[in-house]
């Protein structure tokens, strides 16, 4: 149930963000993965929580970039 709820999550929010869309599909497929030789819930909580702090990871790389792309365009060329 909780592999649907992921997965439909993914769906909806594809073109909202995209990195929200991946671990979205990610976290989904890692608890689909799990299925068919179930292990604690521990382990799977931890594999959810890791995909998560990775698409954070990439949300501020992401936001750190679109500022420095700001900044750098803002800078008016000097002239040779």
């Amino acid at each position: 149930m909780v592999a649907l709820v992921l997965l439909m999550h993914g769906a909806g929010i594809r073109f909202w963000n995209y990195t929200l869309y991946t671990a979205a599909i990610a976290a989904g497929v890692l608890v689909l993965i799990d299925l068919p030789q179930p292990s604690d819930d521990a382990a799977e909580g931890y594999r959810v929580l890791w995909t998560l702090c990775g698409a954070g990871t990439s949300l501020i790389v992401m936001l750190l970039a679109g500022l420095l792309a700001r900044r750098t365009a803002g800078t008016p060329s000097p002239s040779v």
